[in-house]
């Protein structure tokens, strides 16, 4: 059973190693050559301490629901933050 477990477990670690470095001969040119696709990340507000998810309104009123870890979710309405809480 022993020599099974190690076995096995040999086994494992070489098939992950293979897998990891498996290399057709081709290289890889897949590479982020096209920027238009790149993510861009934006400072929207400062003011809200530990946000945790962001949701666009689906009305187009170009809102934005900001949740932070507390519970609280503020409302990001052209750029600035209303002054209350949304939910409290």
């Amino acid at each position: 059973m022993k020599f099974f477990t190690v076995f096995f477990t040999f086994l494992i670690l070489a098939f992950c190693i293979l897998a990891c470095n498996s290399n057709s001969g081709e290289k890889n040119t897949s590479a982020v050559a096209d920027s238009s696709n790149a993510v861009k990340y934006q400072l929207v507000t400062d003011a809200i301490k530990l946000p945790v998810e962001m949701v666009t309104a689906s009305d187009n009123t170009d809102r934005l629901f900001i949740a932070d870890l507390s519970g609280k979710i503020f409302i990001l309405k052209n750029g600035h933050l209303l002054s209350k809480p949304f939910i409290d």
